[in-house]
């Protein structure tokens, strides 16, 4: 079950970070926002810092693309 849903969170935030690099080339500054939920173990608050597996990857995935982020 947890395998399915970081596959799931992988697709999607390669799928997203693939249409901001398309808009990201028409617009001068893009920042996206990164929203998440707490779903242990792939994401969660630590000592009042988000960590996990599902956000390292996207991180990655949003910085080789050269996508400015918040989360």
């Amino acid at each position: 079950m947890v395998r399915c849903k970081l596959l799931t969170l992988i697709s999607l935030a390669w799928a997203s970070v693939l249409s901001l690099v398309h808009v990201q080339s028409h617009a001068e500054s893009l920042t996206l926002i990164v929203v998440t939920e707490d779903s242990y173990p792939l994401q969660y608050v630590q000592d009042g810092q988000l960590i996990g597996a599902a956000l390292e990857l996207v991180e990655k995935a949003l910085v080789e693309a050269g996508v400015d982020y918040e989360v």
